[in-house]
């Protein structure tokens, strides 16, 4: 039997043929903290230092490099030709340096050997070269495809890049078949970066940018709201995970969207609030506070009008959310006030039960009378619509209101209902919300063994989701409680845990909370001076901006400091605070642990 090797840009299609396709050479880890042997041995770092060896002897892997280095190769995709391209240019230029110049890659990837083909000169070269073998329609689709970040389905290759004149199936098919787009994991399609940049360079020639980002943004707001709608619906999770997956595809379509309405387009106006407004959710479990503070606060910018319109409600009701999880309550106020009038001009629909809901929210530090007027109004709106995602959402927190209220056997009823409905949604958000409500009753009521088993089943739901702004509230009232069964080991546990999970979402506030909680737990522990020092850094801390999503006060915490404020000589207690005042949280971390003599 004869067999026969061929290397071919594409499959050959003929009946015998057995395809084993070559792809880029295996990436470093994207991990922090990796270290220069794991990076050195990559294949594709492998192949980039021997190539930098040939233009600079001395070259290797070091711990002062090897980010640089991996990133190098991770922006570059493991492609072979282009790892050299990159490593002839280590004789002048160190891989900081190198690195910075990447966001241009085919300006830079242009030294070769002169014994090498014409057209591996160049990156740019042999893209042109498999570029030039393209039909007519197939580079139409191509080009158009640069505008896809961090990949696309084939639905919405269809909705952004296909006309009569560009059909997508067949052309897709030669673009995979020719290595110009990889399909992964769940049918995604994606480019490789190099060629993404290459293709955006054919797409600025042929004068369609504005055209087709404009139809990409009005997909991608398109997916936005079922995105919403998921999360208000019965498929919460998928819904979260389709956005983390089209995360780069959506903010692409409000930056353009954003270029559009600065420009005075009406239409992308409308079109870019709406967006943001149906992110809210999305954004808030996500923990992109800061994202959705900042696009809200351009396209109402933008907005000369004012004028109430579902997109600016929506939009408001987003920008109160990130506010008030920022610790600005008095512009979410503002904001959520603002969002609860455009929508009553509006009419009765989704915008009215959320913004009233909302506005509860707002309230709960500030006028509980008020809030609990609001959280009523939002439920029974959100019943009238037959809106069951928003009746619990409303539930939840009018539950929280009566239980501020001092009036816990109503709060555990609203509770009760509201876990109900989140339940049989499949609402992972508000679940979480209504047992962290009941096991605070429980624990108010002493049955901290109750609470503590409420607060797990809380703490799965906001894993489930993928919330690690709830997850560290919760794990910070866990430690508290573990603090009321006098167990200080297992509390400073959970609070070490908090302090981590704030600490990921960039959090000095949340950090500084967590913090009081381990100052109470030294207080408990019989060592003053290390909690009257860790209080005086978490009081500092505390300050600072970052989320913060704490319903109500916990006078425990305070007592236990004071008490141990109390223990000392007054100028003991002024000596200890402005220590701790000076201390770093790496400093204030390693004083909780027990058993660490303070600093003086």
């Amino acid at each position: 039997m004869l067999r026969i090797v061929v290397t071919s840009r594409a499959p050959l299609r003929l009946a015998a043929e057995h395809e084993f396709s070559l792809g880029p050479l295996a990436l470093p880890s994207g991990s922090e903290g990796v270290s220069p042997e794991s990076v050195a041995a990559s294949p594709a770092v492998v192949l980039f230092v021997q190539r930098a060896r040939s233009a600079r002897g001395s070259f290797d892997v070091t711990a002062d490099n090897a980010g640089a280095i991996a990133a190098i190769c991770r922006r570059l995709d493991g492609l072979p030709l282009a790892l050299e391209l990159a490593a002839a240019r280590s004789r002048l230029l160190s891989p900081d340096a190198l690195l910075e110049r990447l966001d241009h890659a085919l300006d830079v990837l242009t030294s070769a050997n002169r014994d090498s083909p014409g057209r591996q000169q160049t990156l740019r070269a042999t893209i042109d070269w498999s570029h030039s073998l393209l039909t007519e329609p197939e580079q139409r689709l191509f080009r158009r495809m640069a505008l896809f970040a961090g990949g696309c389905a084939f639905g919405d290759v269809e909705a952004v890049c296909a006309d009569a004149e560009t059909p997508s199936l067949d052309g897709l098919e030669s673009l995979v078949d020719k290595a110009l787009v990889q399909v992964e994991a769940q049918d995604r399609l994606q480019m490789l970066e190099t060629i993404r940049e290459y293709a955006r360079e054919r797409l600025e020639a042929a004068g369609e940018s504005d055209q087709i980002a404009l139809r990409h943004a009005h997909r991608y707001a398109a997916l936005a709201r079922e995105v919403r709608d998921g999360i208000e619906g019965t498929t919460q999770q998928a819904s979260i995970e389709q956005g983390v997956a089209d995360e780069a595809n959506l903010e692409a379509a409000l930056g353009k969207l954003l270029d559009a309405a600065r420009a005075g387009d009406a239409d992308a106006l409308e079109a870019g609030l709406q967006l943001c407004g149906d992110l809210w959710m999305y954004w808030h479990i996500r923990g992109k506070h800061l994202t959705a503070r900042d696009y809200t606060a351009r396209f109402l910018q933008a907005d000369a009008t004012s004028a109430p319109t579902r997109g600016r409600v929506g939009a408001l009701i987003t920008a109160g959310l990130a506010s008030w999880t920022l610790g600005a309550y008095e512009q979410a106020n503002e904001q959520w006030a603002e969002a609860c009038q455009g929508a009553a001009v509006l009419g009765p629909a989704r915008e009215v039960c959320i913004a009233a809901t909302c506005r509860a929210i707002g309230l709960l530090g500030s006028d509980l009378e008020e809030a609990s007027k609001c959280a009523r109004e939002g439920a029974e709106a959100s019943r009238a619509l037959g809106f069951a995602w928003a009746e619990g959402l409303a539930s939840s927190f009018d539950g929280i209101v009566d239980a501020l209220q001092g009036d816990t056997e109503t709060a555990a009823e609203k509770s009760e209902h509201a876990l109900a409905i989140q339940r049989r949604l499949g609402d992972h958000e508000g679940a979480g919300v209504s047992l962290s409500t009941l096991a605070q009753l429980a624990a108010g009521r002493d049955d901290l063994v109750d609470a503590l088993d409420l607060y797990g089943q809380a703490l799965a739901a906001f894993e489930a989701i993928g919330d690690r702004a709830e997850e560290a509230r919760i794990l910070s009232e866990m430690a508290w409680t573990h603090l009321g069964l006098e167990d200080a080991a297992a509390a400073r546990r959970y609070f070490f845990e908090s302090v981590r999970a704030y600490t990921e979402l960039a959090s000095l506030r949340g950090v500084g909370l967590s913090l009081i909680g381990l100052a109470a737990a030294a207080a408990v522990d019989h060592r003053p001076d290390a909690a009257v020092r860790i209080a005086a850094a978490a009081e500092i801390y505390a300050s600072e901006e970052g989320i913060v999503n704490v319903y109500g006060d916990n006078p425990v915490g305070r007592g236990l400091i004071d008490r141990a404020r109390a223990s000392l000589a007054a100028e003991d207690v002024i000596r200890a605070t402005e220590a701790g005042r000076r201390l770093t949280i790496a400093e204030t971390l390693e004083m909780a642990r027990p058993g660490d003599p303070a600093p003086a």
